[in-house]
């Protein structure tokens, strides 16, 4: 197939009907109806052929029938599986997936990739996390191992109990948290909230406290806090989450280091994961702490801790919520749920790689073209790969590649393409980035699908770097002068094996041998 590929290029003609492509030669292939082969003259196509072709078409527009795209050289799709030639890698440890139909997945085995979807069903692609670890250790099962924060009024209680609803995993280990008080009575400033004191190994460093919660009864309203003293009033930073309405406000001491990221993200059967990080300090931990509130403007007290006010109910039950899957880890965002019951558990990192670029790209590794279909969160530093495209022979690709990873600009994306080459006179390598940037708030459900493409066009003085984000075409003349002399290895959301992971999904990625005009690259990103 790839030296099918190679010798017609990109097919961008219109089909005249439904049983007959015409290629940008003009070489039309009609489909036998004896043989059910697409046949030109002496020339028959296989069945995987034929698939290129059916994969990359659409209809047009103009009524033109059917068009045939841009047929890449590699094309690696992570709807559901593994593409051939990939390898992927995770050693022995228990994580978390969401699955098709919407409930949390656990795997333990070797090596196993997940392959995620959104709250509709829709698939995500391949998850490459690196690695992190939960230092909540109970983060499944709360009663018994949490503080209940309550204020001794008459007629008003705070109860916890475990198991007492279907989680997100349509396991029965859901914990009831429940504020009542009697029939029209009427309190200020109740703490009415939960607490977990958690060691930090990592000092100064940005740590995210999640969780799961839902509705139980008059429970719109939950709040949450990450809290660096149980003393200092200039030490804590929450959120408060309408679960209602998919929305929320934050709160914080006029202390920094502040807020580091909040978000509150929808999942199926009425589930939503709520979260709030800072940058936490080792010599006091943190405690993070669980609450229900009674309006998103509600308060909390000097020590960070949720307040409900005015509780006036009709039932002695009063607000009841249900909480899951609780998670503090040292990173910007919240990562897949680590289960832990009693210890600190470690997700080992992935690593996804591709090892036939050489086979499918040929000798050509200057004028290419890559599209990647992908969604990550907003990082809070450090460069998150979407792949790297090199000559493994060159000391893991240091030189001699072609980078693509994502920066933060405040709250912005940038999307930066490099290429580091050496020159075989003197090991010197030369290396230019070029920055395209795509809004993308830290208020954002994280899950959604973006389209990024690079084409470049080398010549003797420079290289004309062509990009798409979205269709959204921005393009810029890079000096570039020295390429990588040749490409055998892609890898996959990350650096290499153990550095700088994407910790989101990569769907689809596309590699062509030649370069692309803009209008094409516009296309490839619609």
């Amino acid at each position: 197939m790839n030296n099918f590929l190679r010798y017609f290029g990109n097919f961008r003609k219109t089909e005249t009907g439904l049983r007959e492509y015409v290629d940008y030669t003009g070489r039309k292939f009609v489909l036998n109806p004896m043989t059910q082969k697409w046949e030109s003259g002496g020339m028959v196509l296989n069945e995987q052929q034929m698939s290129m072709f059916t994969l990359h078409s659409f209809d047009d527009p103009s009524g033109g029938g059917r068009k045939v795209g841009l047929v890449p050289i590699i094309s690696l799709l992570f709807a559901n599986a593994l593409p051939s030639g990939v390898t992927f890698e995770r050693y022995v440890t228990e994580t978390t997936y969401l699955g098709s139909d919407g409930l949390i997945k656990r795997t333990t085995a070797e090596h196993e990739p997940r392959f995620e979807y959104d709250s509709n069903g829709n698939p995500l692609g391949l998850l490459i996390e690196g690695q992190s670890a939960n230092r909540l250790i109970h983060g499944i099962t709360f009663y018994g191992n949490w503080k209940l924060n309550s204020t001794a009024v008459t007629n008003f209680g705070l109860t916890l109990v475990s198991n007492q609803g279907t989680s997100p995993e349509n396991t029965n280990q859901a914990n009831r948290l429940a504020v009542y008080s009697a029939i029209g009575s009427e309190f200020a400033f109740i703490s009415s909230s939960m607490e977990k004191h958690v060691e930090i190994a990592t000092d100064n460093a940005s740590h995210v406290f999640s969780f799961w919660a839902k509705n139980g009864v008059g429970a719109t309203y939950i709040a949450a806090s990450i809290c660096r003293s149980t003393t200092s009033q200039d030490k804590w930073f929450g959120i408060i989450a309408d679960i209602s309405g998919n929305t929320f406000k934050t709160f914080q001491a006029t202390t920094a280091p502040g807020i580091t990221f909040a978000n509150v993200e929808r999942y199926p059967n009425d589930w939503y994961r709520i979260s709030v990080g800072t940058t936490a300090s080792s010599s006091t931990g943190i405690s993070a702490c669980i609450g229900i509130v009674n309006s998103l403007n509600g308060s909390f007290s000097a020590t960070g801790r949720p307040l409900n006010s005015n509780i006036a109910t009709a039932t002695p039950e009063g607000f009841t919520g249900l909480f899951w899957g609780a998670q503090v880890e040292a990173q910007f965002t919240p990562s897949s749920f680590i289960p832990t019951d009693g210890l600190v558990v470690t997700r080992f990192a992935e690593s996804a790689s591709f090892d036939e670029v050489t086979s499918a790209l040929g000798e050509n590794t200057t004028d290419i073209a890559i599209l990647f279909e992908f969604d990550a969160p907003l990082p809070s530093s450090g460069f998150p790969y979407l792949g790297r495209l090199f000559d493994s022979a060159t000391t893991q690709g240091v030189s001699g590649a072609y980078n693509f990873y994502l920066a933060r600009n405040v709250d912005k994306l940038n999307y930066y393409n490099e290429i580091k080459s050496v020159t075989v006179q003197n090991g010197v390598y030369t290396s230019t980035s070029n920055d395209i940037t795509l809004s993308y708030t830290t208020g954002l459900n994280p899950k959604t699908l973006h389209k990024v493409a690079f084409t470049y066009n080398p010549n003797i003085v420079s290289a004309e770097a062509l990009r798409s984000v979205n269709s959204e075409s921005l393009s810029s003349t890079a000096g570039i002068t020295q390429y990588p002399i040749s490409l055998d290895k892609l890898f996959i959301g990350s650096l290499s094996k153990t550095a700088n992971h994407l910790n989101g999904h990569i769907k689809t990625i596309n590699i062509y041998n030649k370069k692309l005009p803009q209008t094409d690259i516009n296309n490839l990103t619609k």
